[in-house]
């Protein structure tokens, strides 16, 4: 009985490291097969070369140019003195890269309270006209671009709203007053 029980199992080992082997040999074989015919085999090292645009650079700059078109305005960050400097250039050719039609473009030059206001319009209409833009599609305005701005009641109600203390809202619950800053806490 006992040559019938070690018989199977002699021949399930003998099966399996002849199994074993055949892997090993087809495995290593395929893997110099390829070396040796100076094929070259790309795990994923490739890099893109410097400079190669890619699919997210293209979405930032979109990005770039559509929050600079729809912010318009120049700060004085923007100027050295009079004149523009880099960063107030780099807005302005952002601004004019953006989708939108330029039927007229319009930028505000927000210099509160300096004599330099007539000076930096006159800036930007220049850099603007040296980039291309005709007179009649350049409206350069004192001040901050009133179209960027909104009362903070609108935006703090839907917070609330979304934040499920909205009025109306089902399951909501109700909100909890709290003492005025500077009053102290109740002991």
């Amino acid at each position: 009985m006992t040559n019938n029980m070690t018989n199977p199992n002699k021949k399930r080992t003998v099966s399996l490291a002849v199994l074993a082997g055949v892997v090993i040999v087809l495995g290593t074989a395929g893997c110099n097969a390829r070396h040796h015919t100076g094929e070259q085999v790309s795990h994923g090292e490739a890099f893109i070369a410097d400079g190669t645009p890619r699919s997210v650079d293209k979405f930032v700059n979109t990005q770039i140019a559509s929050g600079a078109r729809s912010d318009a305005t120049l700060q004085p960050c923007h100027f050295d003195g009079n004149q523009l400097n880099s960063l107030g250039r780099e807005k302005l050719r952002a601004m004019l890269k953006d989708d939108d039609a330029v039927e007229p473009l319009t930028v505000y030059v927000n210099t509160p309270g300096t004599g330099e206001a007539k000076a930096r319009r006159e800036a930007v209409n220049t850099f603007l006209l040296d980039e291309g833009l005709l007179a009649s599609q350049i409206q350069v305005k004192e001040g901050a671009n009133p179209g960027s701005v909104s009362p903070a009641a609108k935006g703090l109600k839907a917070f609330a709203i979304t934040d499920g203390q909205g009025a109306g809202v089902v399951g909501a619950p109700t909100p909890v007053s709290s003492p005025a800053p500077g009053s102290g806490s109740p002991k």
